[in-house]
């Protein structure tokens, strides 16, 4: 019989040691998965917001140059300058603006030395 004890503490040291790795191999494996389907979820939900974001943004940037294109009979390179300082302002406010404002008032408001000045 002492020649079976060391057998097998020998066996049951190799079988925990197998165990181990299937375990840490199992749980990289396991770990992996989760972290790709949550980084999968994480990915989606940020695109969407972002995709939302860039879609809001570009429909009012198409809405203010059909404006102006109607205003002012097309929208040549300086109106052109001109439309993204006005996509940050409030809605209201650019609507206001679009209606009372002239072309040469707008360039004025909105060029590229005034880019920092989007109210008032």
């Amino acid at each position: 019989m002492m020649n079976l004890s060391p057998a097998y503490e020998s066996w049951l040291e190799e079988t925990l040691s197998k165990g181990r790795v299937e375990g840490l191999r199992e749980g990289r494996v396991e770990g992996k998965v989760e972290g790709l389907r949550e980084g999968r979820v994480e990915g989606k939900v940020e695109g969407l917001r972002e995709g939302r974001v860039e879609g809001l943004r570009e429909e009012r940037m198409n809405l203010v140059q059909n404006f102006l294109a109607v205003k002012f009979g097309g929208v040549d390179e300086q109106l052109e300058k001109v439309i993204n300082p006005m996509l940050n302002l409030p809605a209201e406010e650019l609507s206001r603006l679009i209606l009372t404002l002239n072309r040469e008032e707008l360039l004025l408001r909105f060029g590229e030395g005034n880019a920092d000045e989007v109210t008032g």
